[in-house]
This record gives structure tokens, C-alpha cells and sequence, in this order.
């Protein structure tokens, strides 16, 4: 190997190796979920809020596929939420202050999705209420077990319930959840093959180029990005994929050499891990977001599909000759 190119692959290699370090610092002790729920995933289950029996001062609805039952109280009244035994729950205060009650089950069996956090050992459900400030602005989300399906198996048609406290008149939350039909993947699939044929291009004309197909795959995300970090229970783990595949492409775009080839395939890393960590998108029919399931997926298969090809144009890249400037021949022709 001649020395040029051992310059440039060495100083690429090494920066993908840090972004590699990097992404898995990012996932592995990236922030922490928070205590009250883990995040919502996509599902082929749909739950709605159909009604609140008699009409009272709040809206509730389910968000997150049908992770959470989110409930917004108006300023200058009460509610408590009570739990699956009938203990007081949540107290959402005047003030907006919302309160978790630290002596009910439901407490701790809201922490996930499967309900399976264990309870502290001195969990005493007949105490006082132990009131812990959750949250303010009159609005919380929470994973109740009564609006989603929590086995494998298809879940059937069925109503739920969710029985409240307003001013201290009873008020019923009722709603409906049922099975939706999973998609085809493949469609998609063939989209991160046509992706990942473009990014490779693209990424063998040049540390400019794969710079702009990452751009453009990162922007792609963004919406979608924007969108999880709002909901309940999620953290910054996969924004900061993106950024990181943005900054990247943007040091490629201003620098040349190995740095720019290291900085394209730094993007690779971080779009093609975010990707593949939100594949199951292809095949669930009840995604997360607000987005029209198309915009989700799509950038996903951007993603993946740009992350891969940037990868191949790095190593086409590495691999191939280095020009050793001009020869014997070119200067022995003369006038």
C-alpha cells in the first residue's frame, strides 16, 4: 500500500471508529428513560377515546400507537385519577400541579407498558395518600393497562373504562381498541435498497456528495425526530443520532481529505444505526407519531438505506488507486 493511501485510510478509519464509539456511548448510556413510563413502539393495535360520561372540563385521548391515555384538566378544577383497585391514582390539582400517589400500585405497575415493574417492599395501598409532583401545566400521560392489549396473541374488539373524579362528581373515561392488519415490509425494504444505491453514488463521487445524501436523509428525519421527543417517556438517544449524522455531514461538506471521507462515513454510522433501530415501523400498522405512517417509514428507509450506501462509497473510497502524480513520459514531451 502505497503511502497516500495509507494516510487516507488511516485517518478514515479512525474516524469511524469514533463515530462508532461515539453512537454506542449515545445508545448504551445515553439519558435514561424517565421513572414514570418506558417509550411507546409501534403495535397492530388501535385505542380511541370515545367519550367522557357526563361532560366534564378536560380532554383525553390516546397517544403513542396506544401507549398512553394523555388527559388535560382546565385550570380551576380537580381530578383524581383512581387506580385498578380503586385508590386514588393522580390528582390533578387547580393549579395545574399534577400529583402521583406514591401508596398505589398503579405507581409502579405504570412504569412499562407489560405492567411488570415490582412494587417497593413496604407498598402499603390502604395508607394516606403519598402525593410526588409528576407534572404541571394541567396535562399527563401515562401508560394505563386498561386502554391497550397486553399479550401477544391478537387482540380482540373490546371497550374499556377509566372511572375519574372531577370536583368530585364521578366521570367516566370509555374508549375502544381493536386489531389493525400489519403492512407488507417489502415495499419498504426495496426503498432502503433504491436509498442505499444512491447514497453509494453519491458517496464515491466525493466527501461532498455523501455529505449532501446524508443532509437530505437527516432532513428527512427531522420531522419525525421532532415528533417522538414529544411524546411520553421518550429521551434524546435517537435525536442525537441524527444530529450527530447532521454535524457529520456538514464537516464533510467544508473539509477534504480523510477528514471529509472519515465525516461521511461518521454520518453512515449514525443514520443506519437510528434507522434500523426504528425498522419495526415497516411492519406495525399503529405508529407513534402524529406523521402519516408514509412519512415515518420513508425516513427510515432514507435513513438505513443512505446510512449502508455511505458506508460502501467510504470503502470504494479507501480501495481505490491513489494517483502518484506526473510521470517520466509527461515530462519528456516537449515542443
Amino acid at each position: 500500500m502505497t503511502a497516500p493511501r495509507a494516510r487516507r485510510v488511516r485517518g478514515a478509519l479512525i474516524g469511524v471508529v469514533a463515530a462508532v464509539t461515539v453512537v454506542t456511548v449515545v445508545t448504551v448510556v445515553g439519558p435514561a428513560r424517565p421513572a414514570a413510563a418506558d417509550p411507546a413502539r409501534p403495535g397492530n393495535v388501535r385505542s380511541v377515546v370515545t367519550s367522557i360520561a357526563p361532560p366534564a372540563p378536560l380532554t383525553a385521548r390516546v397517544v403513542g400507537g396506544d401507549s398512553f391515555l394523555q388527559v388535560a384538566v382546565q385550570p380551576g378544577h380537580e381530578l383524581v385519577v383512581a387506580d385498578y383497585d380503586g385508590v386514588a391514582y393522580l390528582r390533578f390539582a387547580p393549579d395545574g400541579t399534577v400529583f402521583e400517589n406514591r401508596n398505589s400500585k398503579a405507581t409502579y405497575q405504570n412504569r412499562s407498558r407489560s405492567g411488570t415493574t415490582a412494587f417497593p417492599a413496604d407498598l402499603d395501598p390502604q395508607a394516606p395518600p403519598d402525593w410526588r409532583r409528576v407534572a404541571g401545566g394541567g396535562t399527563y400521560a401515562w401508560h394505563d393497562h386498561r386502554v391497550h392489549w397486553m399479550s401477544p396473541i391478537r387482540a380482540p374488539e373490546q371497550e374499556w373504562t377509566v372511572a375519574v373524579q372531577v370536583d368530585g362528581q364521578p366521570v367516566v373515561l370509555a374508549g375502544h381498541f381493536g386489531p389493525v392488519d400489519a403492512p407488507a415490509a417489502w415495499p419498504w425494504w426495496l426503498a432502503v435498497l433504491a436509498s442505499a444505491g444512491l447514497a453509494g453514488l453519491a458517496g464515491r463521487r466525493g466527501a461532498r456528495m455523501g455529505a449532501v445524501a446524508a443532509l437530505i436523509a437527516a432532513g428527512v428525519a427531522a420531522p419525525v425526530v421532532i415528533g417522538l421527543t414529544r411524546l411520553p417517556g421518550a429521551t434524546w438517544t435517537l435525536a442525537a443520532l441524527v444530529l450527530a449524522a447532521a454535524a457529520a455531514a456538514v464537516a464533510a461538506a467544508v473539509r477534504t481529505g480523510p477528514v471529509g471521507v472519515a465525516s461521511v462515513g461518521a454520518a453512515g454510522v449514525a443514520l443506519g444505526h437510528w434507522g434500523l433501530r426504528r425498522a419495526d415501523v415497516f411492519g406495525h400498522a399503529v405508529l407513534v407519531t402524529s406523521l402519516p405512517a408514509w412519512m415515518d417509514r420513508a425516513a427510515v428507509a432514507a435513513a438505513i438505506g443512505t446510512g449502508v450506501g455511505l458506508l460502501g462509497g467510504v470503502a470504494w473510497i479507501l480501495t481505490r488507486p491513489v494517483p502518484t502524480g506526473p510521470t517520466d513520459q509527461s515530462q519528456a514531451v516537449g515542443p
